[in-house]
Order: structure tokens, then C-alpha cells, then sequence
């Protein structure tokens, strides 16, 4: 991220194992990287305050996905033959949770 340019937001969803084991990184290191943001930076889905010991991660991620406002459409998405049978998971066919937040059929 030294050498990109600023990206205007950042959402960082983390795996929490449940232990603060040495040489992890820390919630406030990972804050550091989100402050980063030229607009807006989150966690998404974790509590930095429980990290790395906050199992509702595995549960709250993917609200935490479908809480962030579309943007921009995913370039691509949709237009070759090899990802036409993932689609449905990634981009959503409209019957459950449309992870990626772009509607492929368009």
C-alpha cells in the first residue's frame, strides 16, 4: 500500500483464531492501515476491541459486506463463460445473499 495510490475507502474484514499470538498483527495496527483511507475506513464485521478472540465475526462478515454501499460495478462480472457457474455464489441469482453486491444479469 506504501507505493498505491490513497484508496478513497477500505473495509477489512479479519480472521480471528482466538489468540494474540506473537508477531500477530494488532487491532491498532490494523487501524493504522484503515486511517490510511482517503475517505473512509472500517473494520468490517470484527470488534477491534475483542480481536483476535471475537467468534460473532464468523457471523456478523457477511452483514458487514452487504452494508457497504455499491460504488462502481465489478469489471467483468458476468461476461466470461468459465465464471458462469460460481456467478450465483459470488454476484447473487436472487434467491440469497448477494456476497459481491453486483447484479451479473444486467
Amino acid at each position: 500500500m506504501d507505493r498505491a495510490d490513497t484508496y478513497d475507502f477500505l473495509h477489512l474484514g479479519l480472521f480471528c483464531h482466538g489468540v494474540a499470538s506473537p508477531g500477530s498483527v494488532t487491532a491498532a495496527e490494523w487501524r493504522d492501515l484503515l486511517d490510511r483511507a482517503g475517505v473512509k475506513g472500517a473494520f468490517a464485521g470484527v470488534s477491534p476491541r475483542r480481536y483476535p478472540a471475537d467468534p460473532g465475526t464468523f457471523f456478523e462478515f457477511p452483514h458487514a459486506l452487504r452494508a457497504i454501499p455499491r460504488r462502481h460495478p465489478i469489471p467483468g462480472c458476468g461476461r466470461s463463460q468459465r465464471w458462469r457457474s460460481v456467478l450465483p455464489l459470488m454476484c447473487g441469482d436472487g434467491s440469497g445473499p448477494n456476497i459481491i453486491g453486483n447484479d451479473y444479469r444486467r
